[in-house]
């Protein structure tokens, strides 16, 4: 799996093109369809750590973990449905750019 990640890499290290921005970079031009966006959130959601730890929580608390995964779905439609619009409408790749875009920075939010 390794040599074919790498070997992704390297063929369109010299296929050429590459990104010639940040916006290129992160989101792809705004060109992709919905499928590879979905496997790319689910992949980076889906940490090593994750996968790793699963097993030991479920050895530990059981059935328990089930409801982890319950609320990761409904948490994912709720993101979707109200938080990925203002993102998309804002032309935002993270929550620093929203903030700036609104001129809030952190200093000005209390506690």
């Amino acid at each position: 799996m390794l040599c074919i990640s790498a070997g992704i890499g390297i063929f369109y290290a010299f296929k050429g093109g590459g990104q010639k921005s940040t916006q290129e970079f992160l989101l792809a031009g705004r060109s992709m369809s919905i499928p590879p966006v979905a496997m790319s959130l689910l992949a980076s959601f889906m940490s090593a750590i994750v996968v790793l730890s699963a097993p030991a929580e479920i050895y530990n608390y059981g059935t328990m973990y089930w409801m982890t995964c319950v609320t990761y779905v409904f948490m994912i439609l709720v993101v979707g449905h109200f938080y990925l619009p203002v993102f998309f409408d804002l032309g935002a790749t993270s929550a620093y750019e929203v903030l700036k875009s609104s001129h809030l920075s952190l200093s000005r939010i209390s506690l």
